[in-house]
């Protein structure tokens, strides 16, 4: 064995002089594309979401004429201060979120029993203003929800009266549809990080070679053919793990930025999810790195190479938005479907599932099984002729 791995050596140390490849294998696939994918996700999570749990101060105009609004406002955690006469001003300069001006003849309508004027200033080019005003707007409404139903009644009439339909939800299913997505990211990326990661070394290691005139003098030499394709095959798919292990990296310092209890989505991204997801992709590293030296066997040229494998792009495709559309039962038998098993794996275990374990080993039997058919096709593809064609 020792002609395989001299021969995957002379592979990598061939591809790490290609500065393309390195770039799509260590940088692009591994930490680009996590960060343009998750990145303005996570990044609108931050943004947008409001911890209303914490303190707030709520620039307030006007608020002596409503000091029953003002201790409602300050009992859910918004604080009143005197709002600054330009506040305005401020608010086009992104110095101030939002503020509420109570108008002089609020307490005379309130006791009258009639509409009492509030107005919300913000800014809706700033995202702190538009989720302070949620958040302002959603407190006033519970505020005149109270008074409306103080209003009926002190006129003996119960408020319920007018609700003739008491209508609730309770969302039973542990995967709601919408979260699949998020769900899914991360085989998604770890496949795709995986072919680009050897993309370029598949195309190099048969076609390239061809066109370089260097592959007949590799074949002339005195070793079985299953011995170079082996050899070739390890150098993809060191490129193919590493592609694999740097993205895993990436992303989980991505999720990491953010508390879990922030997304409040019940999503489990944590140190064991991603443990997880790198023991069921060790099978689909294998298997994408032979379905590629296969393909690369049996192009002719560099471009035929690119042309074909660019297909192969599709693969995590397919499974990726399939099972966002068709409901697929999760058992042994799709446990056997390569590409299918690992995003039902990671949908386990984010939802935060127990995971059986003989799940991973029958994942990895269906993935080894078809990586060696496809490896068996490229030895069997290197001992045609037409290799050298």
């Amino acid at each position: 064995m020792s002609a395989v791995w001299t021969l995957a050596r002379k592979e990598v140390r061939d591809n790490l002089r290609d500065r393309r490849s390195l770039f799509f294998a260590l940088l692009y696939g591994p930490f680009l594309l996590p960060l343009m994918m998750l990145g303005p996700i996570l990044y609108n999570i931050d943004r947008h979401t409001i911890d209303v749990e914490a303190p707030t101060q709520i620039a307030v105009e006007g608020g002596e004429h409503a000091p029953n609004l003002l201790q409602f406002l300050h009992q859910h955690n918004l604080d009143a201060v005197e709002a600054p006469t330009d506040y305005r001003e401020q608010l086009m300069r992104g110095e101030l979120p939002v503020v509420l001006v109570i108008a002089p003849a609020y307490a005379e309508n309130v006791a009258r029993g009639k509409p009492a004027p509030l107005i919300i200033y913000h800014a809706s080019s700033e995202d702190e203003s538009v989720s302070r005003r949620r958040q302002l707007r959603a407190v006033l409404e519970q505020y005149a929800s109270q008074i409306r139903g103080l209003r009926f009644r002190s006129r003996g009439i119960d408020s319920r009266v007018f609700d003739p339909l008491a209508i609730s939800e309770r969302d039973q299913s542990d995967k709601p549809r919408g979260l699949l997505f998020i769900a899914y990211l991360v085989p998604f990326l770890l496949m795709f990080s995986m072919l680009m990661g050897g993309y370029y070394l598949a195309v190099d290691t048969t076609a390239g070679e061809r066109e370089r005139q260097s592959l007949e003098p590799l074949l002339s030499l005195p070793l079985p053919r299953y011995q170079i394709v082996l050899g070739k095959y390890c150098a993809i798919l060191g490129f193919v793990g590493l592609a694999m292990l740097l993205p895993l990296i990436s992303t989980f310092a991505l999720f990491s930025l953010l508390p879990v209890d922030l997304l409040d989505l019940n999503l489990n991204f944590g140190l064991p999810t991603f443990a997880i997801a790198m023991i069921s992709n060790i099978s689909t590293a294998m298997l994408i790195s032979a379905f590629m030296m296969a393909i690369a066997a049996f192009t002719r040229n560099s471009k035929e190479a690119q042309t074909h494998l660019s297909f192969a792009m599709l693969l995590p495709v397919v499974p990726f938005f399939a099972l966002q559309f068709l409901s697929v039962p999760v058992g042994s038998f799709s446990m056997l479907v390569p590409l299918l098993s690992q995003f039902q794996i990671m949908e386990t275990v984010v939802f935060g599932k127990d995971l059986p374990p003989h799940y991973l080993a029958v994942s990895a039997a269906g993935s080894i099984a078809a990586a060696a058919l496809f490896l068996g096709l490229a030895v069997h593809l290197y001992h045609r002729e037409r290799i050298l064609a």
